[in-house]
């Protein structure tokens, strides 16, 4: 791969990365908000839990693979990250 390719490839991935990682922090707040209620309702209980059981595969599977990439690939990724994350939170 060219730096060229490298560079875009780990961004695309760091992008999607950011993007499961919401689902999955989303999915863990809906599930804590539904299991507030005083009484909840087992189907929005089941379809939360549901959501966050697969919003975590995604997750886990995806940081898996991120694990066994080439170095230079995981570095851009790391990188960008960063950047995602620190535009995202106004830093």
């Amino acid at each position: 791969m060219t730096a060229e390719e490298i560079r875009e490839f780990g961004e695309a991935l760091a992008e999607r990365f950011v993007q499961i990682e919401k689902e999955y922090l989303s999915a863990t707040e809906t599930l804590k908000k539904v299991q507030m209620i005083e009484i909840p309702v087992p189907i929005e209980l089941m379809q939360a839990t549901k959501k966050l059981d697969f919003s975590f595969a995604q997750y886990e599977l995806f940081s898996g693979i991120i694990d066994t990439l080439p170095l230079d690939i995981r570095l851009t990724f790391l990188k960008h990250c960063q950047k995602i994350r620190g535009n995202k939170e106004g830093i």
